[in-house]
């Protein structure tokens, strides 16, 4: 079929992930009713569809008219995409409300960031709204502390997202944590959402004490099979094109669950598709070639991070499928555990591998066992 009206060459239906919605959507209204709501994180491996739910969650505290930062914590500068943000946001609201939280919560974004202190005195000499305390943490609390007021002026909450949370610097990431918490115990009417992969809790407990206790905590684990057969019939229904059921399953089941797999290997079935309905043969045809555009567009990225040595300790990873034992790579490589500490340790701060449990290592992206075995060996 033409592959210029593929629905899937976007990100595929949303579907699922109900659990979540629904915790967001008590949270939202926690905050509306003036109670403390625990802000949220929403962690798992890369390809379970976190950015997808992510955006959603924005969808859903916009259409309440909530005031929403939505920033990736992969920035260079988590000041400058926060502060363009808020300046986005209350250039926004200043067309529509001119209030006192508003005039205040304006001079804040704009102070936030900037390299300098600078400040401008409100009329009644309050100068909150503009003092730069020169401390991110210091900084990010005022400003989202003026936006929130100025959120409440209007009868809405503030929301604040941030996207591969696990990228923040310490730094970046104990100031989010700070002002979740001060957010949390005054009620200011700020709800923060982090979504990163799987080494995101560790990530939290290394940069603050309270770490996860702060959080409500939820793990996206792969689509069930009702799921993944809804984000892939819905696309191609809406252009009049059934699956053939043998096609349908034999996607499901090369998929594993992992909405990026799922929809690339959606993808090349329907542009291997020959008349009105997709296929097992073209079903088969689009795996191979979805998988082949995944490992050059996308695994490789992440392959390319690790150095020869390190790639030794992957591929005895992926012995197992995704997930080993610490002792069983290291009996595998014929080494002590000892003397691959620095290997495991360069690989956990790449973010190429986590440690689910004491002793064991995991890969952080969805199908990447399957990639390393298909690499040559050496």
């Amino acid at each position: 079929m033409d592959p210029a009206v593929n629905p899937y060459s976007t990100p595929p239906a949303f579907v699922g992930r109900n659990g979540e919605r629904q915790s967001w959507r008590a949270a939202l209204e926690g905050v509306e009713s003036g109670r403390p709501v625990r802000p949220m994180v929403l962690h798992g491996l890369h390809g379970t569809g976190l950015t997808s739910l992510l955006l959603e969650l924005r969808r859903e505290a916009a259409s309440r008219g909530w005031l929403v930062l939505h920033v990736e914590g992969a920035a260079s500068s988590l000041r400058a995409a926060v502060g363009a943000s808020a300046r986005e946001i209350v250039k926004a609201q200043g067309r529509r409300a001119a209030g006192y939280a508003m005039v205040k919560a304006t001079d804040s974004a704009k102070a936030f960031a900037r390299p300098r202190a600078s400040s401008r005195r409100l009329p009644d000499g309050d100068a909150s709204g503009g003092d730069r305390h020169g401390s991110l943490a210091e900084d990010l609390r005022t400003m989202l502390r003026d936006l929130a007021s100025a959120a409440a002026e209007e009868r809405v909450g503030l929301a604040l997202l941030v996207d591969d949370a696990q990228e923040l610097t310490p730094e970046d990431l104990g100031a989010v944590c700070a002002a979740a918490r001060d957010a949390r115990k005054e009620e200011w009417g700020l709800l923060v959402a982090l979504a990163g992969s799987s080494d995101l809790l560790a990530t939290l407990d290394r940069t603050a004490w309270y770490g996860q206790w702060l959080f409500r905590v939820d793990e996206l684990l792969p689509l069930a099979d009702e799921e993944a057969r809804e984000a892939l019939v819905t696309p191609a229904r809406r252009q009049g094109v059934p699956w053939q059921g043998a096609a349908l399953d034999l996607v499901i089941q090369e998929g594993h669950g992992y909405p990026l797999l799922l929809n690339a290997y959606a993808a090349g079935s329907w542009n291997r598709a020959r008349g009105k309905q997709i296929t097992e043969a073209a079903a088969r045809a689009g795996i191979e070639s979805g998988r082949a555009e995944l490992d050059a567009a996308y695994f490789e990225s992440f392959w390319s991070r690790a150095t020869p040595s390190e790639q030794a300790y992957l591929r005895a990873i992926a012995a197992d499928g995704e997930e080993s034992g610490s002792g069983a790579v290291a009996a595998r490589m014929g080494r002590t555990g000892t003397s691959l500490g620095p290997a495991r340790a360069s690989l956990l701060a790449k973010g190429l591998i986590y440690a689910p449990r004491r002793g064991a290592v995991a890969f952080t992206v969805a199908g990447m066992g399957e990639f390393v075995r298909r690499q040559p060996g050496d």
